[in-house]
C-alpha cells in the first residue's frame, strides 16, 4: 500500500519560545495533524558544538601520539643513558672479525681506549637483549651490588703486554666462553667486572 509522505513545517511557539515542527499527512489540512518538539538550541551553540566537535577530531591523533610518547619514553631514556652508552662501547661487539692481538689493537683504539693504554679490557660477542637480560631474568645476584650471567657468552679479553702506556698500544687476546659479571642501574649495564674474568 502506498503511503505518501508526511509534510512538516517549522511553527513557533510564542508562550516559551521553542521551535515546533508542524507535522501534517499528505494534505496540509488534514485534522490529524500534531506538533512535534525540537530541541531548542541558544544562539550560537550550534557554531560551539560542531567546534567542539573539529577540536576533538583534529585533537585526537595529537593525544595518541602524546600517549604513545609516555608509554614509550622511560624506555627511550633508559636507552640514551650515558653510562650505558660507554658499556657498549667498551664491551660490546656483536660480531667480532678474529678475536686475535690484531683485532685487540684494532678493537681498541677504534673504542678509544688506547689514550692511555687500557691494561685489560673484554668484549662481550652477542646480541644487546641477552646481555641486558643478566640485568634480570638471565642474571642472579653476585656479590655486592653485582649480578652474573645464568649462561656463558662469547668473549674476547684484551690485555696489554706491558711497557709505555702511550700509543700505538700492544694486546694479546684471550678468547672464550665465560659467565660475565656486571653492575646493573635502571635495568642496564653498566659496568664490567673485569676481575672476575682475569681469576
Amino acid at each position: 500500500m502506498f503511503s505518501p509522505p508526511l509534510h512538516t513545517s517549522p511553527v513557533y511557539n510564542q508562550t516559551d519560545r521553542s521551535l515546533w515542527l508542524h507535522t501534517a499527512g499528505p494534505c496540509l489540512q488534514e485534522p490529524t495533524a500534531r506538533l512535534v518538539p525540537v530541541r531548542r538550541r541558544k544562539p550560537g551553540q550550534l557554531l560551539l558544538e560542531s567546534l567542539l566537535e573539529e577540536m576533538e577530531m583534529s585533537l585526537r591523533p595529537l593525544l595518541l601520539v602524546f600517549v604513545l610518547g609516555l608509554v614509550s619514553t622511560p624506555s627511550t631514556l633508559a636507552q640514551d643513558d650515558p653510562r650505558y652508552t660507554k658499556f657498549l662501547t667498551q664491551h660490546y661487539d656483536a660480531k667480532p672479525k678474529g678475536r686475535d692481538a690484531r683485532y685487540c689493537e684494532s678493537m681498541m683504539r677504534r673504542r678509544g681506549l688506547t689514550s692511555p693504554c687500557k691494561e685489560v679490557n673484554t668484549f662481550i660477542h652477542g646480541n644487546k637483549g641477552s646481555i641486558k637480560a643478566i640485568c634480570g631474568a638471565n642474571g642472579s645476584p653476585y656479590g655486592e651490588n653485582l649480578r652474573i650471567s645464568q649462561s656463558p657468552f662469547q668473549i674476547t679479553t684484551c690485555k696489554h703486554t706491558g711497557g709505555s702506556p702511550r700509543p700505538p698500544c700492544r694486546y694479546r687476546a684471550s678468547a672464550g666462553f665465560r659467565h660475565v659479571v656486571i653492575a646493573c642501574e635502571n635495568g642496564l649495564p653498566v659496568h664490567f667486572d673485569e676481575s672476575f674474568i682475569s681469576l
